[in-house]
């Protein structure tokens, strides 16, 4: 990572400010690398809305569904196929589910910059 040590000053009306923390908000970046992606010319993407409390749960229970697999394949010295596969299908389509969230175009009504 860059050493960023090299601190500038400039003044922005209340409008300014509270497009310039809006919009980095929006990109999920500090003000600083906000404007420093400004500064490179790179344009920054919004981040995709991702509801975490809706794939947590899903994912705890996978996690659950592979650890009794795992106790019951160390005990029986074989792997439950049945469980395993049906384990496997919920952990696809949650990860389908997720990717296609992540990938969705940036909501309409503007650019973020």
């Amino acid at each position: 990572m860059e050493n960023h040590n090299k601190r500038i000053k400039f003044h922005l009306n209340d409008k300014e400010l509270n497009r310039l923390d809006r919009d980095a908000k929006r990109l999920g970046l500090s003000r600083s690398a906000y404007v420093r992606h400004l500064i490179s010319k790179i344009q920054p993407k919004p981040q995709p809305k991702v509801s975490y409390e809706e794939y947590l749960p899903v994912l705890q229970e996978i996690s659950t569904e592979f650890e009794q697999i795992t106790e019951k394949a160390q005990k029986q010295n074989a792997i439950d196929d049945a469980a395993y596969r049906k384990a496997i299908v919920k952990l696809e389509a949650c990860l389908r589910k997720l990717l296609d969230t992540l990938h969705q175009p940036p909501e309409e009504g503007g650019s973020a910059v």
